[in-house]
């Protein structure tokens, strides 16, 4: 399974433009990006059911993601709360392309904090997601997660992860 994704994620690489791919080589070379991104994503693991979908141009369609967040960790709901500030909200979105929206389910979350104020998810959960036609084809749209790991008593640096889903159009 490593070495599939691992080549569908060269294979995205190299249909990019050039100077996006030069800029994707040299901050993979970069020692401090590279520790980063290990130590900040062991945190939090996003998984697809699915690792390539067919987006129809008149009908939308479905795939779910599993996101799983290590013990003594949470993050911070898509709807955090009222007047809750300076956190990043979980969000799904699309990225490098245009011509599919993406709309997700996103759960409630659970309060947290003091006064129970902020809502966080943390744990394990599934989360539906819909891709659609919209709008002109063009780039490599990859589905991205931006979500922000806490802890009791500090938060990490946001983070967006790309996913190895591969979106295609009918």
């Amino acid at each position: 399974l490593g070495a599939a994704n691992a080549t569908r994620a060269l294979l995205r690489l190299l249909t990019q433009k050039r100077s996006a791919l030069d800029r994707a080589l040299a901050s993979a070379t970069t020692p401090s990006a590279a520790s980063r991104a290990s130590s900040d994503d062991a945190h939090v693991e996003i998984l697809s059911a699915v690792d390539a979908v067919t987006v129809p141009t008149n009908e939308p369609v479905g795939i779910v993601l599993r996101i799983r967040i290590s013990p003594g960790y949470h993050l911070t709901a898509a709807d955090p709360g009222e007047g809750v500030v300076g956190l990043v909200p979980f969000a799904v979105h699309i990225v490098s392309g245009t011509g599919v929206s993406i709309f997700a389910d996103y759960p409630a979350g659970t309060p947290y904090g003091p006064q129970q104020d902020t809502l966080v998810y943390s744990g394990e959960f599934d989360l539906p997601i819909v891709l659609e036609a919209a709008g002109e084809w063009s780039g490599t749209p990859i589905i991205a997660v931006t979500f922000q790991p806490c802890t009791d008593i500090a938060c990490l640096a946001a983070r967006t992860v790309e996913l190895d889903v591969s979106i295609e159009t009918q």
